[in-house]
């Protein structure tokens, strides 16, 4: 017998995912479907079995995800540069071993509970809402999914031609901001405040303009998500958090200059809630010129009073 290996486990839970779920005609398991089964996988061996396998893992754009870069060597991804839906892993060794009988039978007993919830003839979207609506951390991540993305926005028109959805839009908009965490998100206090005053006016008085709202709750989830994963992950090494906090922070930059643009696109619109001096303070600091600091702080305190 050779040497115990410490991540024994964890190797057995991949390899036995990727067994089960292996599309024949692929050689692998699509990328996606492999992250929700891994995530899921994970939390019930915490919460009903007691096995901690200790897998690297983040909150991100499309939910919870596994860390490539951090699993086994015998784990082989093909095309992870690309969309995440379009990446296939596939296990490169032999059956991998573990010692423990016990805990081999608490993997497969959840595996296979978990093949006979979400088959792999079915669309992964019923796991992708498993694990969102049972562990993802802030009711925020929940309450944003139509704008999230990993799921489809509906067309804008319906079978008359009609444009719809406007108050839909609004609402789910209205209602996912009431809940951001702004105490552990403070980097992103001011853009979530701007999302939250600007999306729901422009939903509702241009409908028209659908497309430019949900571009921008999309954009702004995507910067969100740069920082969630910083926040919300587990075995995770200090190398790699600082390369993530790294790229973070030059993209909030870039978003910063982006809604600016966008900002300055729907001032054109005359939405209602621009009409407010305050507001259209708040939301465009930089018109006021150099020197006008003191005042954007009182601006904030304003809108946030």
């Amino acid at each position: 017998m050779g040497h115990y290996d410490p991540l024994e486990e964890l190797k057995y839970s991949l390899w036995k995912v990727i067994e089960v779920y292996r599309d024949s005609s692929l050689d692998g398991v699509n990328g996606l479907r492999f992250n929700k089964m891994m995530a899921l996988l994970n939390h019930r061996l915490l919460d009903e079995k007691g096995l901690d396998i200790k897998l690297p893992r983040c909150w991100y754009l499309y939910g919870e995800a596994t860390v490539p870069k951090q699993l086994p060597d015998e784990l082989r991804w093909e095309g992870l540069d690309k969309e995440e839906q379009e990446t296939l892993v596939r296990w490169a060794e032999e059956r991998p071993e573990i010692r423990s009988s016990k805990n081999r039978r608490k993997i497969d007993s959840i595996v296979d509970s978990l093949y006979s919830l979400f088959p792999p003839s079915e669309d992964v979207k019923k796991a992708i809402e498993e694990d969102y609506d049972k562990y993802a951390p802030y009711d925020f991540q929940r309450l944003y999914k139509t704008f999230r993305y990993d799921t489809r926005i509906d067309s804008m028109v319906d079978e008359n031609g009609s444009l719809r959805s406007e108050f839909f839009y609004s609402k789910e908009i209205k209602e996912a901001m009431k809940r951001f965490p702004y105490e552990d998100f403070p980097e992103l206090k001011v853009e979530a405040r701007k999302i939250e005053l600007l999306l729901p006016s422009l939903f509702e008085e241009f409908p028209e303009k659908n497309e430019k709202g949900i571009e921008m709750a999309k954009e702004f989830w995507k910067i969100f998500c740069r920082f969630l994963r910083i926040k919300k992950n587990d075995y995770v090494d200090s190398e790699r958090l600082e390369y993530w906090e790294k790229v973070a922070v030059e993209d909030l930059k870039k978003y910063r200059d982006e809604l600016k643009e966008d900002i300055k696109d729907l001032k054109e619109l005359e939405l209602d809630v621009t009409k407010d001096p305050m507001i259209e303070l708040f939301l465009s600091p930089e018109s006021l010129g150099p020197g006008s600091e003191d005042l954007s702080e009182n601006i904030d305190k304003v809108v946030y009073g």
